[in-house]
């Protein structure tokens, strides 16, 4: 994707800018509340696709926001469907897909392409739906992001606006993390936001975090990013959000050892937290121990079961060690959490018993796709099939395509086991040294 795509949405006569979040009907701007835009932009970006209300809880109100989450997206959902003069009953734009999320199904155009002939549903199922379940590893991590205690160095109004500035700069990061928008789309935006955060309150620890995110997914500046987080430590030691974030610092430099005694401290001090628990099982997958991490699932999908992170990882995790038949239970279980028939699901299961993870790809690379190469997302997922099944030249060139689109996913790249094989090849390490590690 270059700068200057994917940054407007066409739909009805409606257009979305998604870089300043922009939402107009006939050239008039239309005003709506800052949580059923993000929906709008995370619902746009993946058109036909089921998103679910997790997906939209992790993206909108990140855990340690306190606020009950059915009333405030249900809130959302309908103040957006009143923007779009759309309704439940008969919907044009928002489908909803009873107890498990919701859908765009308008037709879309972005940047001036040619409008689409009517969608039709695909005759097979499109190889990107079925790979949903292969990514979510580089997609969760730090996705549920920091609340700290409010400000009482600066006046009121000041430290308000600060946090909601914070704010602003989270919502684009989580965007970005969850690959709904690219970094050159959301980065002057979620910059701007953090830089006026600091500047109305510089002891705000959540506008340190804010700061510190951006400057790694939007410039990949690993320096200014560890200082960021350093301060943020430093103004709320307490912080659990601030421990996260210092635990997948270290993670992406191989600091593993220290990454995980960051992580279980961040868990020690938020002990109820979903989304830190699954980071910390995430962490020991990317450290290499896999068994650790299968032991940290299993734990916490004894208290919450219907966890699609934890039930996608953990599928992962044994594959990676081999046990096929023990993955492919959970490798069910996320697709149909996310909202895929279980028909199909049982499907890419049943592959991955016979034939393992490689096999698995090899099958998602044979089969049509109808999602475009060079959509924001994809050259990353192609690179990690092509990886998987041994394809050392196709993996390089397409995280070549990832780093121009600069995939957040890269920041990861150097420790992810999945791209072991070619740590020794000298282009591979071009691509780190790209991405600052």
């Amino acid at each position: 994707m270059t700068a200057a795509r994917g940054r407007k949405y066409r739909f009805g006569r409606f257009e979305l800018d998604a870089r300043t979040g922009e939402l107009t009907h006939d050239g008039r701007r239309v005003r709506v509340a800052w949580q059923s835009i993000a929906l709008l932009r995370l619902l746009i970006a993946r058109p036909r696709e089921v998103v679910t209300r997790e997906e939209v809880r992790a993206v909108l109100w990140p855990e340690g926001t306190h606020v009950d989450y059915d009333h405030g997206l249900n809130n959302a959902v309908a103040r957006l469907r009143r923007a779009l003069d759309d309704t439940a009953e008969a919907p044009q734009f928002i489908e909803t897909i009873p107890r498990v999320g919701y859908r765009f199904i308008g037709n879309v155009v972005q940047d001036g392409a040619d409008p689409p002939a009517v969608i039709a549903p695909p005759k097979h199922r499109q190889w990107a739906a079925g790979m949903a379940a292969i990514f979510a590893l580089g997609l969760a991590i730090g996705t549920a992001l920091p609340r700290s205690p409010v400000s009482r160095s600066q006046p009121p109004a000041a430290a308000a606006e600060a946090r909601d500035q914070a704010e602003r700069s989270l919502a684009y990061t989580r965007l970005v993390l969850a690959g709904v928008l690219a970094a050159d789309v959301a980065g002057p935006a979620a910059s701007e936001a953090s830089t006026r955060a600091l500047a109305l309150d510089p002891r705000l620890a959540e506008a340190h975090l804010a700061a510190g995110y951006t400057a790694l997914w939007a410039r990949w500046d690993w320096d200014a990013a560890d200082r960021f987080f350093r301060a943020a430590r430093e103004l709320h030691p307490e912080s659990a959000r601030a421990h996260q974030a210092h635990a997948l610092w270290l993670s992406a430099h191989g600091h593993h050892r220290e990454a995980l005694r960051a992580i279980d401290t961040a868990a020690d001090l938020e002990r109820s937290s979903l989304d830190i628990a699954r980071d910390a099982a995430r962490l020991a997958f990317l450290a290499g121990h896999a068994d650790a991490a299968v032991t940290r699932l299993r734990r916490l999908l004894a208290r919450h079961p219907d966890d699609a992170g934890a039930h996608e990882l953990l599928s992962q995790a044994l594959a990676s060690l081999g046990r096929n038949d023990e993955a492919a239970p959970h490798l069910i279980r996320f697709l149909v959490l996310i909202g895929v028939d279980e028909r199909y699901a049982t499907d890419d299961a049943r592959r991955l018993a016979a034939e393992g993870m490689s096999g698995l790809h090899r099958w998602y690379m044979s089969r049509p796709s109808t999602k475009p190469e060079d959509r924001y997302g994809i050259p990353f997922k192609l690179a990690l099939s092509h990886a998987l099944i041994g394809n050392a030249d196709a993996a390089l060139g397409w995280l070549q395509h990832a780093q121009r689109q600069r995939d957040s996913r890269l920041l990861f790249l150097n420790v992810d086991p999945r791209f072991a094989p070619l740590r020794g090849d000298p282009r591979f390490q071009a691509l780190i040294e790209q991405v600052g590690l």
